[in-house]
């Protein structure tokens, strides 16, 4: 599990699985030429880093979207996002062993009753991987960025299979502002945990209007007595519809 480990990784932590966990197919339904520009933060280990970036959809497949990452001041990176609904939490070298469809289920979130499409997944880091990882999901069109509660496990690269992470969360609010550019936008807010090798805690602000869907994302991870916060907040975009 990464947040973001340094300063020298800032350019990557969109890239960090949990560093921002939320939205199925977060580019999609935006045309190419679509743009945010975020500061992108982290603080641990006596450390504190902040870039301001650029992400722009520079082309847009049926099963992935390729992005041009932008550091503000020099520096770029493509970036590829898989479109299926391993998009909420893996990257595009993952691998879906196996997918099922479960029956639709009921979720409450804010006092409103939402009827939700359940699928479970089961998937490698890569194909040579051997550890078999599992998310589920309840998926709403009613609910910004379409996940309404996930849970599942995670191993890191090279983890041991006792050494991986369970993590859950759901959706608590659909109404959370947040502020970009002097406007407030309405927001799901989706509460994530996990546990394994140490704690950690995320919040992802989603909206669907804005490019990538997520307005902010928080996670703080605690592990070997050491603590590391990432935080990702938008503060301009243009979105091609």
């Amino acid at each position: 599990m990464r947040i973001v480990l340094t300063a020298v990784l800032l350019v990557a932590s969109s890239l960090s699985a949990f560093a921002q966990a939320g939205p199925v197919d977060r580019w999609g339904g935006f045309k190419e030429g679509s743009w945010i520009k975020a500061k992108n933060g982290y603080e641990g280990g006596g450390q504190k880093a902040e870039q301001e970036v650029k992400q722009t959809l520079s082309e847009s497949k049926a099963d992935e979207n390729v992005i041009t990452h932008e550091l503000i001041g020099g520096g770029m990176a493509t970036i590829r996002f898989r479109r299926d609904l391993l998009s909420t939490i893996a990257g595009l070298e993952c691998v879906v062993v196996e997918r099922k469809d479960l029956a639709d289920e009921e979720i409450t979130i804010a006092a409103k009753a939402l009827k939700c499409q359940v699928r479970s997944i089961r998937w490698k880091l890569s194909k040579e991987a051997r550890i078999v990882d599992s998310l589920k999901l309840w998926e709403s069109d009613q609910v910004p960025g379409r996940v309404a509660k996930i849970e599942g496990t995670l191993h890191d690269f090279g983890a041991p299979e006792a050494g991986g992470w369970t993590y859950a969360g759901q959706v608590t609010s659909l109404d959370t502002k947040v502020t970009i550019a002097g406007k407030e936008f309405p927001c799901a807010l989706l509460e994530l945990s996990a546990t394994g090798p140490g704690t950690w805690t995320n919040k992802v602000w989603v909206n669907d209007s804005i490019p990538s869907k997520v307005a902010r994302s928080l996670g703080i991870r605690e592990a070997e007595g050491k603590k590391e916060t990432g935080e990702w907040k938008v503060v301009e975009f243009e979105s091609k519809k």
